[in-house]
């Protein structure tokens, strides 16, 4: 049978087809992958304040001592060393010292300064000084007993000391000299020698040399003394003997004696 639908519309139930009946059935299917991260949402308002919370307990006191700054290597690092603890420090700090820098340009030269005052005087300078030697040739005898004053030919420069007529050192200044004799010839008689200096005719003891001198012997006295003298004494080079002897000075140096102040006090006040 053949049904036209004049309406354009086509209706089962008006050609005689029963009202269908529905029967549904549910399947779960397969879990599908997880999709992307969405965007992040806007930041939520800020809450309110909470409670203060207890005082905690009192902490331990702490000390800090610096104990020295130290200059290190050119290049090497800075350090602080602690040679305490924790609560009570002990620093040593150690700086490294600059490369040295390369030398300037020397300076103009500066104005001369003012002229510092005089100093003291000091003990022992040799400002008084002087001396008288021969370099005559000469020859003499000596008899047993008889002192015989050694004449000079020449002095040395002199400061604070004079000369009389070449025989003797005369000194200006009370102090403790330094007192040096040379004696340099050759024996023409056998005999027993004395060479010493004498003060004012005194001999001073501790400037007596005696020489076993024998014929044809050339020999050669050094002495020194350390001796107190007063101002204005007169010290002369004096030979002697207990028998006859006889000298021959050669030509050159053969006779000095030199005289130089090394203190204004006595030895005995130097020794306190």
């Amino acid at each position: 049978m053949t049904v036209s639908n004049t309406q354009g519309q086509f209706d089962p139930y008006a050609v005689g087809f029963a009202e269908p009946t529905y029967c549904c059935k549910y399947f779960r299917g397969v879990t599908g992958a997880q999709g992307a991260t969405g965007a992040t949402g806007a930041r939520g308002e800020t809450g309110p304040q909470g409670e203060q919370g207890p005082q905690g307990p009192a902490g331990t006191p702490a000390s800090v001592e610096i104990l020295r700054t130290i200059t290190g290597k050119p290049g090497s690092n800075a350090a602080v060393l602690n040679a305490g603890n924790d609560t009570n420090a002990e620093l040593t700090f150690v700086i490294p010292a600059g490369a040295a820098g390369v030398r300037g340009a020397t300076g103009p030269q500066g104005l001369p300064g003012i002229p510092g005052a005089r100093g003291a005087t000091g003990i022992g300078a040799a400002q008084v000084f002087g001396g008288l030697y021969n370099v005559s040739a000469d020859s003499f005898k000596i008899s047993a007993d008889e002192i015989v004053t050694i004449k000079f030919s020449d002095v040395l420069p002199n400061f604070g000391i004079l000369y009389d007529e070449r025989h003797s050192i005369v000194t200006k200044e009370n102090g403790v000299y330094e007192i040096h004799f040379t004696l340099r010839a050759e024996g023409r008689a056998n005999g027993a020698l004395h060479v010493g200096i004498a003060n004012d005719g005194m001999l001073i003891p501790c400037t007596d040399i005696v020489k076993q001198v024998n014929c044809g012997d050339h020999f050669e006295l050094h002495g020194k003394a350390f001796a107190e003298i007063g101002g204005g004494a007169h010290l002369h080079m004096i030979l002697f003997t207990n028998q006859n002897v006889e000298l021959s000075l050669h030509a050159g140096v053969n006779i000095m004696l030199t005289a130089k102040k090394i203190a204004n006090r006595s030895l005995d006040a130097r020794r306190d």
